[in-house]
């Protein structure tokens, strides 16, 4: 029987720089069905994510993400990233008093959005600049704030913004060997916003639970940097 722990792997030791991202795909590469990916994976992906919570420093993951897919309080801090700040000051996620906008310094000076800035700061929210709000500098910020364990959950655009920077170490990938009519979206399309890059990641274990009906496999690649 695996466990959680056998799906999140080796890891670097308290206080070293690590990002990992977990996802869940359908057979054919969706990311998502009816709308959000709460209808993919099973328990023990579930419980996986917990496990990835408990291990990381913070959450990083899109504030759209989280608003579709009904975030609610955690224990591990959660960094919403957004730009326009269009985000519920009244949404679960901020009832935990942990939650963080990781937003461009445009977004923290633009006086058009005072009355979105007010709004969330009455809701103890933690404004974090990202500079101009790439991903190298959303990860440096975040490291600055002492959060050298990342973990990323999406949404897609999140994903190929690391993955063309070449800021992921390891990716948990659950593949859900199903297919449906209201399956999307589909890969990672964001990619062609990017300049032209490759990575490759190396397959590190394929791990199956021996009496899971639904088949699910996780797999856990690691960036080709590490070896």
């Amino acid at each position: 029987m695996i466990t959680t722990k056998d799906i999140l792997g080796p890891v670097r030791a308290p206080g070293q720089c690590e990002t990992r991202a977990a996802m869940v795909m359908t057979l054919f590469g969706a990311f998502g069905r009816h709308g959000t990916s709460s209808a993919l994976g099973n328990d023990l992906d579930s419980s996986f994510l917990q496990e990835l919570r408990a291990w990381a420093d913070v959450v990083l993951v899109s504030a759209s993400t989280a608003a579709a897919e009904g975030y609610g309080p955690a224990e591990t801090p959660i960094a919403l990233l957004t730009r326009s700040l269009s985000i519920d000051p009244s949404l679960g996620v901020f009832s935990g008093g942990d939650a963080l906008i990781a937003c461009p310094q445009q977004s923290l000076d633009d006086v058009a959005l005072a009355p979105k800035r007010a709004a969330l700061q009455a809701a103890s929210v933690k404004f974090v600049s990202t500079g101009s709000g790439s991903a190298p500098e959303v990860i440096g910020a975040l490291h600055r704030e002492g959060f050298h364990r990342i973990a990323c959950e999406g949404g897609p655009s999140v994903y190929a913004d690391l993955i063309s920077h070449d800021l992921l170490d390891v990716c948990h990938v659950t593949l859900d060997p199903s297919v449906s009519a209201d399956d999307g979206p589909w890969g990672l399309a964001q990619v062609d916003r990017q300049p032209s890059f490759y990575q490759r990641y190396f397959l590190e274990a394929a791990l199956s639970a021996e009496d899971d009906n639904d088949s699910m496999l996780f797999l856990r690649y690691r960036s080709v940097r590490e070896r």
